[in-house]
C-alpha cells in the first residue's frame, strides 16, 4: 500500500480535497489499466495529455489523480494532488 502522506512528500505536492490521508494500492499513467483505488498519474506527453483522462480514471475507480495543471479540484471525494 502506498499512503497519501508519502506521495505528497516524494513530489512535493499538495492535496486539495478534504483527506488528510489515504492508503492507494498502486499507481497508473494509463486511464484505461485503472485496476482500483490506485493512483492515476495525469502525465503529458508528445502525443498525449493525461490531464484529458482525469475523469475517466475516477470514473473506473481510481482513488485520486496526480496533476500538473492548476484548476483541478475534487470530483464525489476523491483526491486530487
Amino acid at each position: 500500500m502506498l499512503k497519501l502522506s508519502f506521495v505528497l512528500n516524494s513530489i512535493e505536492g499538495c492535496n486539495v480535497s478534504k483527506y488528510k490521508d489515504v492508503d492507494f494500492s498502486g499507481v497508473s499513467t494509463d486511464s484505461n489499466k485503472i485496476l482500483g483505488d490506485e493512483l492515476f498519474f495525469a502525465l503529458r506527453g508528445e502525443r498525449l495529455d493525461g490531464h484529458n483522462f482525469i475523469s475517466e480514471a475516477l470514473d473506473r475507480g481510481a482513488q485520486g489523480a496526480v496533476v500538473e495543471k492548476d484548476g483541478y479540484e475534487s470530483k464525489n471525494g476523491k483526491i486530487i494532488i
